[in-house]
């Protein structure tokens, strides 16, 4: 078990930090225009940051 976790971060362990830090910094930017009360808030922000994220992970797995 503990090979397989290793294999896995050896390999995926910056798409998983890329996904993590883009999660957390839209939660903030959604976060902030959810407290000041505008249309668009967390959920929003943070599903477009992943939609982005995949799509640039995805553009530069395939252009290699």
């Amino acid at each position: 078990m503990v090979e397989l976790l290793e294999y896995y971060l050896e390999y995926y362990g910056e798409v998983i930090i890329q996904i993590i830090l883009c999660v957390f910094l839209t939660g903030l930017v959604g976060y902030n225009r959810e407290k000041n009360a505008t249309p668009i808030g967390l959920r929003t922000h943070i599903l477009v940051g992943l939609s982005a994220v995949i799509i640039q992970i995805t553009a530069l797995r395939y252009a290699n």
